[in-house]
């Protein structure tokens, strides 16, 4: 035991001597038998049931989350892991949950809540599959995917046949529509699977992919954060969504307690809108400001308004 602990136990003491003092001094000036309370109420105090509850954390209470990095919505780096966090954070506390939310890489965080090794992940789209797997909460922002290319790449599109002289980067685990997996697990389209969006970003500054689908504020993010300066206006756009989705926390149905969290999250969400603090945490964001990498080409670039997600 420290010192800091045998001073906390000196100081116990000496508040309950006091106390004894004070009921001991009341019973002879009061001919009441305040003594007999005192033991009374000590008692009471040191009741087992007591000491545990008041000495320990509410572990029904604490949600372990786990996402990985995705700009702009999660990040490490970013100021409370980021406005996807932050909103979900807050909604939880809103709900007497205290929410603690690690990075893993996102392989990685799919396979692990969907064995039950965290309470949940946020973030993600719906899918058949998934929703076998996981109860989903209410839509908490929303994303736009586009297609990234080079300038210097004439490309247009009106139905996905009209992407067939070009390759394209796809990202394992990552939801694109039904229709596009088809037709490149058939052959009509060509597409490349690596495990992440930032080395696909890569290989499209570099021409070994002609096309990236992404949501438009994460690819600019990348764009800015791991391409070289001299590459950065090289990239652009097409203004066509290949879809938009709703993103939603995921809790796997194989844990008890995932239909209360869920229900939880839902009403904080409800109560972050309704009180205006939803728009404010948006406001107070890199996902608003991008104080980290502000300059005029993605000011040119950056189409995000936060009243869509009211």
């Amino acid at each position: 035991m420290g010192r800091d602990a045998k001073t906390d136990e000196l100081q116990a003491f000496l508040k309950q001597y006091r106390l004894l003092q004070i009921f001991s001094a009341r019973s002879l000036s009061n001919g009441v038998d305040m003594l007999r309370y005192y033991i009374i109420f000590m008692a009471f105090l040191s009741a087992p049931e007591l000491q545990a509850t008041s000495t320990k954390p509410d572990q029904s209470k604490k949600v372990r989350l786990v996402t990985g990095e995705w700009c702009p919505y999660f990040s490490s780096s970013f100021k409370e892991n980021g406005v996807f966090s932050r909103i979900v954070v807050q909604a939880f506390k809103k709900e007497g949950y205290q929410a603690q939310i690690e990075f893993k890489p996102w392989t990685r965080v799919y396979h692990e809540v969907k064995n039950g090794s965290y309470d949940g992940s946020l973030g993600w789209t719906r899918t058949p599959n998934r929703e076998k797997i996981f109860h989903f909460s209410d839509p908490i922002l929303d994303q736009e995917q586009v297609f990234f290319h080079l300038k210097a790449t004439r490309f247009d599109w009106k139905r996905l046949l009209d992407l067939k002289p070009y390759s394209i980067g796809l990202t394992r685990s990552f939801a694109y529509t039904e229709e596009l997996l088809s037709m490149v697990r058939s052959g009509k389209l060509k597409g490349e699977f690596i495990a992440s969006d930032q080395n696909n970003m890569r290989k499209l500054s570099e021409k070994r992919v002609d096309l990236f689908p992404v949501a438009h504020e994460v690819g600019y993010c990348y764009v800015k954060t791991i391409l070289t300066t001299e590459k950065q206006p090289l990239i652009t756009h097409h203004k066509r969504p290949l879809k938009v989705s709703h993103l939603h926390g995921i809790f796997p149905k194989k844990n008890q307690k995932s239909v209360e969290l869920v229900k939880a999250l839902n009403r904080g969400l409800d109560k972050l809108r309704k009180d205006s603090e939803f728009e404010d945490i948006l406001n107070d964001s890199e996902f608003k400001n991008y104080s980290k990498w502000t300059c005029d080409w993605l000011d040119q670039h950056w189409s995000f308004k936060p009243d869509l997600f009211d």
